[in-house]
């Protein structure tokens, strides 16, 4: 019975495509996480460590549509391309809150990308990075939206990796996601508890239902609380000094994801087959790392 049955076995290994099959069993091994790094406090390599993907946070897109490098970020720049890190993918930020003016204005013409594209293909290269994360808080109507695609595709045009930034309510032309890398899901900063499990689940469907591929989404978690009412942040580094257990979220009026939350949304993201989370931002985290050990061993279980 053995002798027939394993030449049954090695005709169907044999018979599946060789890159679908290895492609699944990856998906299987492992899931992705990545970290925003802010180029304005110092790189805790201990924490990089856990990471399969580096955001480094941020660069601004200037009144000419050329890009804005501070002191800082170059700094960061050059430190992680010494580091030559192989096994992980580096991407720049440009964007963010507040930093997002001259996204609606460098969109507009075909001759602005252009000239933004150039800028970010010349920095991917000068620092061996693989590419970009547009982080553009947030296109304010259709025409914004439809402009948002045309430098997406155009970037992904360029061969180089593209993410976005994207918070739960934000609205996707369903094309945009064929020239998407990853969808990094800000599952943060709702009004009231900010970032619930009820609430990062509607954020989800949100994007399921623009036509996003679940293998496109990686599910962001705040590494921070957020008060309740006055909105006011802190980290989680500043808030862990008062919490007394791995199961209360809330301390003084400030929201925050703890260990059993974090491993109920580690849980979804298995259960969905998202792509991975994402975290906002890492050093954030208690300086033993108590929240992305939390993330990193449950992953890869």
């Amino acid at each position: 019975m053995i002798k027939i049955l394993i030449p049954f076995f090695f005709f169907i290994y044999f018979s599946l495509p060789q890159k679908k099959l290895q492609k699944d069993l990856q998906k299987d091994l492992k899931k992705d996480l990545i970290g925003y790094i802010v180029s304005s406090q110092k790189v805790d390599f201990k924490k990089v460590s856990h990471l399969t993907h580096l955001i480094l946070f941020s660069a601004e897109i200037n009144k000419d549509a050329t890009l804005k490098i501070k002191p800082s970020l170059k700094k960061l720049l050059v430190l992680i391309k010494n580091k030559n890190f192989k096994n992980k993918k580096k991407t720049l930020c440009i964007g963010g809150w507040g930093r997002s003016k001259y996204f609606s204005t460098t969109t507009k013409t075909l001759q602005l990308r252009k000239k933004l594209i150039k800028s970010i293909v010349t920095i991917v290269k000068k620092y061996n990075l693989d590419g970009v994360d547009y982080d553009w808080e947030h296109p304010q109507n259709e025409q914004q939206e439809t402009n948002y695609v045309s430098l997406i595709k155009e970037t992904h045009e360029k061969g180089i990796l593209v993410t976005v930034a994207a918070a739960g309510h934000q609205k996707f032309k369903s094309e945009v996601f064929k020239y998407l890398y990853r969808v990094n899901l800000m599952g943060y900063d709702h009004p009231g508890r900010h970032s619930t499990f009820k609430e990062i689940k509607r954020d989800i469907d949100n994007f399921l239902k623009m036509g996003c591929p679940a293998d496109k989404i990686a599910l962001g978690v705040p590494f921070y609380g957020r008060h309740i009412k006055n909105r006011k942040a802190k980290s989680f580094k500043y808030l862990s000094h008062k919490i007394t257990n791995n199961y209360i979220d809330e301390i003084d009026g400030y929201y925050f994801n703890n260990i059993k939350t974090l491993t109920e949304k580690v849980n979804l993201v298995k259960k969905l087959n998202l792509a991975g989370m994402m975290i906002w931002q890492i050093n954030q985290d208690t300086n033993d790392g108590r929240l992305l050990r939390t993330l990193s061993k449950n992953l890869k279980k």
